[in-house]
């Protein structure tokens, strides 16, 4: 019983040990798995420790010390001596910002850098982990360049991101050899950088685009030859300015902005409207500087959003320059338009001169003919001197037709321009005018000293007469004519009405005190037949200013006018000054100083009423004539006759002109003597002829003693 007891005590105690067994076999198990957890457990909390300091730096440390303390934390973690971090740049490049300090300055390599091109990356382990996007490890030594730190050992990690190698994480030298646990760890490490290097990376290329843009834009902004200011839409406040404005407005850079763009403007309520109506381009807006001046400006601008405000960008140009092109341009073509509109009308007054001339020369040369034969007493010299008397003032008319064409040769002489107006002062012409306008008070301040003019007194004494007849029908029978002479140079060009040289110049100004000229008109108050007067008996042609101007200028002169309304007008006329002595005046001719000695004269002209009363005149005076029709029948004449002087008109159609006819008759008698004589030629042509040879010009309608004084001047010639 006692032997059953213990083998049954004995079953119990095995099967408690057994027990014991596999509970210590449990205990182990769960010890190992413990243990792999905790193991577990403290790479994951070495891991986030590792993530949180790199984290931290990312978010507290400054853009260039990041690199720097990213690379700390590795070498820590891996127990390394030297490491380097790295980024791959826009061009492609491996950029090592973070070095360790000792390899720096123990590295004797000459020309170091941080910066490595993918063409020299060659078959380094980092180069070869950048191009396979792999880790690689090896544990050396290694061989290096002379003066390189040495290399015992080298971890290389790329930095991916969706499969592409943005940076490199190495380290060297650890205190044992590398193995696949450090590989890991560092890619963990590389593998948490990676989207913020890659963030970062993004950050900074865009900041580099903006800074470049920002520097372009600046470039452009400051170079920018037109005022650029940035401008709040809704207060108009003045935000940046450029270069150019402080130069254009006066005001330094901090002044303006301190200002609003409607303090910059002369016209601050349309500068206000604009800004408000948003609108980009404004062709002429006037501007005030910062001493007052006022000027033009052209405005274009560009509205956009900054900082959350609606601004907008105006550049402004000043246009003062370009507007005075323009006006110049403006008044350029007004002149031409002028001369055009002068030059039709004067071909039209040209012809038709030269037909009243023909008719006007037969009036006027019979009638001095009828004169000299008529006895002293006869009741009807009178009719007929009254007849001759009209033709002189029909001839008057025409020579202002003429005047407008300035095709005719004046008779220019040194004169000076008082005499000129105290003889028109003292004609019966004035006298009338005194009688018509009561009212109107007439001064002269004529100066003493006054310098001597080249010029027509004929045409000049006619121009004085219309400036006064003219002032005077503009003082509406009331008020004051002046007429003023004075000395005057002008040491630089004057541009007016008219633009005037500089240098000497003799200047008659006449005004009067009448209502003046409005703006709209002044313009064209040279224009011939252009009026704004109510025709009646007091009023003239039409004519009037068209021939003062027509005569300046074929003195040479200039004409300024200035008018202002309800104040009066002053025409202000220029000429040229010469340094010479007046010519003395001379005495009528008697009849015994241009008669005829019985020379043969040649009369040529296509006009058989003006051939006919040559041919009587010519007789009277004691000569022999003859005459034809055309240019091409004088040739002929000439081929089996002799004249002593031929009376030579320049204009006859058909045929052959004055010109071509003394051109051919030179050709078959050499030296022949010829008198010009046309209502009007053009005076290059009359030069050309005189030229070859021929003698005086004198103008229709034939004037006895004028025609007979310039044949025998030239028939006296050697």
């Amino acid at each position: 019983m006692k032997m059953k007891d213990e083998n049954k005590a004995g079953e119990q105690l095995l099967q408690r040990l057994e027990a014991m067994h596999q509970r210590i076999a449990e205990l182990e198990k769960w010890n190992s798995q413990y243990r792999r957890v905790a193991e577990a457990l403290s790479k994951s909390e070495r891991a986030l420790s590792i993530e949180k300091q790199i984290a931290d730096i990312f978010l507290t440390c400054l853009d260039e010390e990041v690199y720097g303390e990213v690379l700390n934390v590795v070498l820590k973690i891996q127990r390394s001596q030297y490491g380097y971090f790295g980024y791959i740049d826009e061009d492609g490049a491996l950029v090592m910002p973070s070095m360790t300090l000792n390899v720096w300055q123990e590295c004797q390599i000459v020309q170091k850098s941080i910066v490595f091109p993918r063409e020299n990356w060659g078959e380094r382990l980092w180069g070869r982990a950048l191009r396979e996007r792999k880790s690689f490890y090896a544990n050396g030594p290694f061989s290096v360049p002379e003066g390189h730190v040495p290399i015992q050992s080298f971890l290389t990690v790329p930095i991916l991101y969706r499969g592409e190698s943005i940076g490199l994480l190495s380290v060297a030298n650890k205190e044992g050899d590398y193995t696949d646990e450090d590989r890991k760890i560092q890619e963990g490490i590389a593998g948490h950088i990676a989207p913020i290097l890659h963030a970062r990376l993004q950050r900074d290329r865009q900041e580099k685009e903006r800074k470049r843009a920002e520097e372009k834009y600046q470039q452009l902004f400051e170079l920018s030859s037109d005022a650029i200011f940035l401008i709040d839409d809704e207060m108009g406040r003045i935000y940046e300015a450029n270069a150019t404005t402080t130069a254009l407005y006066g005001y330094t850079r901090d002044e303006l902005l301190e200002r609003k763009n409607t303090d910059m403007s002369a016209e601050p309520s349309e500068t206000r409207a604009a800004t408000i109506g948003r609108r980009t381009l404004i062709p002429v807006r006037w501007h005030r500087k910062k001493d007052g001046t006022v000027f033009p400006v052209e405005i274009t601008a560009r509205h956009f959003t900054w900082n959350s405000r609606p601004v907008h960008i105006a550049a402004i140009r000043d246009i003062t320059p370009r507007l005075k092109v323009e006006e110049e341009q403006k008044r350029l073509e007004e002149r031409l338009h002028r001369a055009e509109k002068m030059e039709a009308l004067g071909v039209m007054a040209g012809g038709v001169a030269h037909d009243l001339n023909n008719i006007l020369g037969v009036l006027v040369g019979y009638s001095e003919l009828l004169l000299l034969k008529m006895p002293a007493d006869s009741p009807y010299r009178g009719h007929i001197a009254n007849i001759l008397e009209s033709g002189k003032k029909s001839a008057a008319i025409i020579q202002d037709l003429l005047a407008l064409t300035r095709r005719e040769v004046a008779a220019s002489k040194v004169i000076n321009l008082n005499r000129v107006v105290r003889d028109y002062l003292n004609t019966p012409e004035f006298e009338m005018l005194q009688s018509l306008y009561p009212g109107v008070t007439f001064r002269t301040d004529l100066n003493p000293d006054l310098l001597n003019m080249n010029g027509s007194p004929v045409h000049l004494g006619k121009m004085v007469m219309n400036l006064v007849s003219n002032a005077v029908e503009a003082s509406c029978e009331r008020g004051e004519v002046t007429s003023r002479t004075e000395n005057r140079y002008l040491d630089a060009p004057v541009s007016g009405y008219d633009d005037m040289k500089e240098g000497e110049h003799v200047v008659l100004a006449v005004s009067d005190q009448g209502k003046g000229i409005a703006a709209e008109d002044i313009g064209r108050i040279f224009e011939p037949f252009y009026t704004k007067k109510v025709m009646g008996r007091r009023n003239g042609t039409g004519l009037g200013l068209a021939v003062v101007w027509g005569v300046v200028k074929d003195h040479g002169g200039y004409i300024d006018v200035r008018s202002t309304e309800g104040e009066g007008t002053v025409f202000t006329l220029y000429f040229p000054v010469v340094r010479e002595e007046e010519a003395t005046e001379q005495r009528k001719a008697s009849l015994l100083q241009y008669q005829g000695r019985g020379e043969s004269i040649l009369v040529v002209d296509d006009v058989k009423e003006q051939r006919e009363l040559a041919r009587n005149m010519l007789t009277t005076l004691g000569y022999r004539t003859a005459a034809v029709s055309s240019g091409e029948e004088a040739v002929e004449y000439l081929r089996t006759s002799r004249a002593d002087l031929m009376v030579l008109d320049m204009i006859m159609t058909p045929g052959i002109d004055g010109l071509e006819t003394y051109r051919r008759v030179l050709e078959i008698s050499p030296g022949q003597k010829a008198v010009i004589v046309s209502g009007y030629s053009e005076t290059e042509r009359v030069q050309e002829v005189q030229k070859l040879g021929a003698g005086a010009y004198v103008r229709k309608p034939y004037l006895m003693e004028k025609i007979g004084m310039a044949i025998r001047k030239e028939l006296d010639r050697d």
